[in-house]
């Protein structure tokens, strides 16, 4: 349980340096819940909602979890006087006079000359000896009281959103935690898509068949209907433009034997996002067909699909790279009197690959809902599905943030569950 918090609570510190304040406190509250006994995380976390809430100038909020982060664990002092120090960095002087004062062990020479205003109602009046020592724990007395009180407050505006938040963890770890994930389920539902091309070697006057791993593909129904990103389909008709490229179609694979490969047809391209519907002769035993409506941050994601994709391939996707990387491989082949093209393709290959994670957030862009997750997507990832433990749909994986290892964008499911009704049905 505390890895997860961790995961929340740094998650939430990303959020924070990217200016995100809102997904930033939700992460935390979180995180709260889920810590319950742990005084060290709950000091932690509350220390980072009072970073949160300095950030967006909420100088009661901000002193009220500084406070709290102090009271659960008072070994986090030292972290907080090392923020209090970056607060006068950033000219906030008068919030970190006023936090400083909350440390126990405070005393005025701690502050530094430039730190002390001239307000008087910011002064301490010195004292020493055993004086001293009385009135540090008459101050720390009526602190733990004026906390207490005002804690009541706050935990009454707090309690019904942590309450949900931390029953519906509860729930969602409990069943990945319980029931084994069914790998063999998700290697009959999820497909590499292949594009097959046809290529003209003006060298060697010959016809070459080349299959390119373009990415991946999930069953949404019995019949044989998947689901894809529409760059993938799109990548057919690319590379039909190559004046060398005699013709080109769509392959989903299962497995590396002939029997496991499927012509596939286009049947809907969506106009206004980045998924695509083909259809293949083939049935499909439980198939992906109940969407996750109630996708939140922190709840538990898995990213299936293909990463092995040859990307300098994708990226030229011309006829003159593909048979410079696999031309001599066919040419052997062909000595070897071996005519089956997917020989070039390691079998290892067509093993369906899965990484967990936890939503980060749910973003709209260009008025389109994308799920932001920390599981691993490839290039191959693209048009794999994100599921939960429970095997629902969450999102279609589409893309990678350019500057961001742990940052990955998916399609929220929910948005094509209209635009594909007339071919399939997903509840």
């Amino acid at each position: 349980m505390s890895r997860q918090i961790e995961i929340l609570i740094h998650q939430a510190q990303t959020n924070f340096s990217n200016g995100d304040m809102s997904a930033a406190m939700l992460l935390l509250q979180q995180a709260k819940s889920l810590a319950q006994n742990d005084t060290n995380l709950t000091a932690v976390i509350y220390l980072e909602m009072a970073k949160v809430c300095a950030e967006l100038n909420h100088e009661e909020a901000t002193i009220e979890f500084f406070k709290k982060a102090i009271a659960a664990d008072i070994s986090i002092s030292n972290q907080a006087l090392k923020w209090i120090k970056e607060l006068k960095k950033k000219n906030n002087k008068k919030l970190a006079i006023q936090l400083q004062k909350l440390l126990p062990d405070f005393k005025e020479k701690d502050i530094a000359p430039e730190f002390i205003s001239n307000d008087r109602d910011l002064t301490l009046k010195p004292t020493s000896g055993i004086p001293n020592q009385l009135s540090r724990f008459a101050s720390f007395i009526g602190f733990k009281m004026r906390f207490v009180l005002k804690s009541l407050v706050i935990i009454c505006i707090f309690i019904i959103i942590l309450t949900s938040t931390w029953m519906s963890v509860r729930i969602i770890s409990k069943g990945a935690k319980d029931v084994p994930l069914d790998i063999d389920r998700i290697q009959n539902n999820v497909g590499q898509v292949f594009i097959i091309a046809k290529i003209f070697d003006s060298v060697n006057s010959i016809k070459v068949t080349i299959p390119i791993s373009a990415g991946s593909s999930f069953a949404v129904s019995k019949d044989g209907y998947f689901i894809t990103n529409k760059h993938v389909t799109e990548l057919m008709n690319q590379a039909k433009k190559d004046e060398n490229v005699i013709d080109a179609n769509i392959v989903i694979c299962f497995g590396d034997k002939p029997s496991d490969r499927f012509d596939a047809r286009i049947v809907h391209e969506c106009p206004y996002t980045d998924a695509a519907l083909i259809k293949i002769n083939r049935h499909s035993k439980d198939p992906f067909v109940k969407i996750c409506k109630d996708a939140r941050p922190g709840s538990k994601v898995i990213a299936c699909g293909f990463p092995g994709t040859a990307r300098e391939l994708i990226a030229a996707l011309d006829s003159k790279t593909i048979l410079n990387a696999y031309g001599d491989k066919l040419q052997k082949l062909r000595e070897e009197g071996n005519a089956d093209f997917f020989e070039i393709i390691p079998s290892a290959s067509f093993i369906v690959t899965v990484t967990s994670g936890i939503i980060s957030a749910v973003r709209t862009m260009d008025d389109i809902q994308y799920v932001q997750t920390d599981a691993t997507i490839n290039p191959g990832n693209s048009g794999g599905p994100l599921i939960t433990p429970d095997y629902e749909v969450v999102a279609v994986n589409t893309f990678k943030h350019s500057q961001s290892e742990s940052t990955n964008m998916s399609i929220r499911a929910s948005q094509l569950e209209k635009e594909f009704s007339p071919w399939v049905k997903m509840e």
